[in-house]
């Protein structure tokens, strides 16, 4: 039994060890913000094709499509002030980070064509089916994974990205999609209490 106990222990130790090491590539901005105690969670890289310039364009601009979408069908649907005021407040942001985002990629002369995800049509026809409180965990469900996703491809991009202007893009980028995943936690954390 001791023994069993010492082995998980070194076995926790090294596996803590390994955890503090950084990525190649990668720079402090990568640490998980944690704002008021909660951490966000770990965000998952891209696929190598979105580190080129035009395949990060149409995986962000089909994101943000979505996240655009459920944020004004949350607007409509939600009961609460809070949920209403976070639709509000993500579509402020997303919209501004995503009107920088067509102007560097048509500078660049990028096509601006969103390629949405597998599960797009049926996720906004869960929350658009929904009402009140429903419609307001539905919401965050979905977004917890696709803030972390998205998060994710950013971070990846701004770290091996191809184009400079697009890189500058992100690192400006995953601070909006980082406080609106915190945001996001928050709000599911007080969903799950209902």
């Amino acid at each position: 039994m001791r023994k069993t106990a010492a082995s998980i222990a070194v076995i926790g130790a090294a596996l803590a060890l390994a955890a503090c090491g950084s990525k190649p590539g990668s720079d402090s901005n990568d640490a998980i913000t944690v704002r008021n105690g909660q951490a966000a969670q770990t965000a998952a890289g891209p696929a190598p094709a979105e580190t080129r310039g035009q395949d990060f364009v149409s995986a962000v601009l089909g994101q943000y499509a979505f996240a655009l979408s459920s944020a004004k069908l949350l607007g409509e649907k939600a009961d609460s002030a809070g949920a209403r005021q976070f639709a509000q407040t993500m579509s402020a942001d997303f919209g501004a980070s995503l009107d920088d985002l067509k102007r560097i990629a048509t500078a660049g002369q990028l096509k601006l064509e969103p390629v949405a995800g597998p599960t797009d049509q049926s996720d906004l026809a869960v929350l658009s089916s929904a009402r009140g409180v429903n419609a307001e965990k539905a919401f965050a469900d979905q977004q917890q994974d696709r803030l972390s996703a998205l998060l994710g491809l950013i971070r990846a991009y701004k770290n091996g990205g191809d184009n400079p202007e697009l890189k500058a893009w992100a690192e400006k980028a995953q601070n909006v999609v980082n406080d609106r995943l915190l945001a996001v936690q928050t709000l599911k954390a007080e969903l799950d209490e209902k």
